[in-house]
């Protein structure tokens, strides 16, 4: 299995969502939580891709976001999906961060509004930041990105692995 996902993200980065949104007054008011996958062209295509693990061509790009107030109230959820990269990837070797710019179709209450600006930025290849056009997106975000994590095959080893003792970690701690 693990072979699998090692070969899988060769062309896929993946990971979890965990970010909090400011409400019109820029105070903290959201939680998002979730998942998202992104999509890069098959390394076996080097017309559009280089040799490095930098990414350089987005095929695709999709998050399902959970938002939720603070005090637990207007639990409800979004999509950004149909993905499509405008320009270059822009690799900045001083913070090792990509940042992907295009276009994205983004749910909301009255239904999706498509070719939302989005910029999708990977730091260290452990941090996503995604950012749509605050007015484009009727300012439901917020002021600020959405961050969230890039869960490498290592991290899901290492968590398979965990599950194994967690009945001895709940008895030896007195539970978690």
């Amino acid at each position: 299995m693990m072979a699998m996902m090692r070969e899988m993200s060769a062309n896929h980065k993946w990971g979890m969502i965990s970010s909090i949104q400011n409400d019109q007054q820029g105070r903290p008011a959201w939680i998002v939580a979730s998942h998202w996958m992104l999509d890069m062209a098959s390394q076996n295509d080097t017309a559009t891709s280089d040799t490095t693990d930098r990414i350089s061509n987005v095929s695709g790009f999709t998050a399902m976001l959970h938002m939720v107030m603070l005090n637990g109230s207007a639990m409800h959820s979004h999509k950004i999906s149909n993905f499509t990269q405008v320009g270059d990837a822009t690799f900045n070797g001083d913070t090792n961060s990509t940042t992907i710019t295009g276009r994205a179709t983004i749910t909301l209450r009255e239904g999706p509004v498509q070719n939302v600006p989005t910029t999708i930025e990977i730091a260290q290849d452990k941090v996503i930041a995604i950012s749509s056009d605050p007015s484009a997106a009727e300012n439901h975000f917020g002021d600020t990105p959405i961050y969230g994590v890039v869960i490498s095959p290592e991290m899901i080893e290492q968590m398979m692995m965990n599950y194994g003792d967690m009945g001895g970690m709940m008895n030896s701690s007195g539970g978690m």
